[in-house]
């Protein structure tokens, strides 16, 4: 298994995963906390979408997708605490931009040699 292969089989792998949780959930079941101190769904559902195609900026820039106006914004950490559904999005939205991000990664990786794996990371 080259680099490719591995990082697009764990990509899958966790696509499957993600489908998996995501499958029976409502949107109020996003805005849920397993716990005190701990982030709602749809905040990590965001912040996860915002920061894949952040990563993938800073080794390809330019290349991430453009996601809705203020979304970084409302997945920051400043947003941690907010419980107001209004300001989040709904399950189909987070399914949609998820796939449309992951798409995106897997062809942006797609583009890279063996040799572009190799080089140091970015510096952040």
């Amino acid at each position: 298994m080259n680099t490719h292969q591995a990082i697009h089989s764990n990509m899958d792998f966790t696509d499957f995963v993600m489908k998996s949780y995501l499958k029976d959930l409502s949107d109020a079941d996003l805005m849920t906390r397993p716990g005190p101190g701990c982030n709602h769904l749809a905040w990590q559902l965001g912040h996860l979408i915002n920061s894949e195609q952040g990563l993938l900026n800073s080794i390809i820039p330019g290349s991430g997708i453009s996601l809705p106006e203020g979304f970084a914004d409302k997945h920051s950490k400043a947003q941690t605490g907010n419980d107001d559904p209004k300001c989040f999005y709904t399950r189909r939205e987070y399914i949609d931009l998820y796939k449309q991000s992951r798409e995106n990664m897997k062809a942006a990786l797609s583009k890279l040699s063996d040799a572009d794996f190799d080089k140091p990371s970015p510096k952040g």
